[in-house]
């Protein structure tokens, strides 16, 4: 739910900050891009920019740990 607040407020740091408390507890990518349509949703298409952000702060700890 933190994730989509941050999505519908326009804030990078906390979408980057709430990503990261998701990938910790364990979230899969099935429930994060259901959070991320869900902030889309609420937000309107302004928000695209967040949830396509928001993707990135997921891929980049993702390639991390394979390398």
């Amino acid at each position: 739910m933190r994730l989509v607040i941050s999505i519908v407020s326009h804030c990078d740091e906390y979408i980057c900050y709430h990503m990261e408390g998701c990938l910790n507890a364990g979230a899969t990518i099935d429930e994060i891009m259901e959070t991320l349509k869900i902030g889309v949703i609420g937000g309107g298409s302004i928000t695209y920019s967040n949830a396509r952000f928001a993707m990135h702060a997921w891929r980049y700890p993702i390639k991390h740990l394979e390398n």
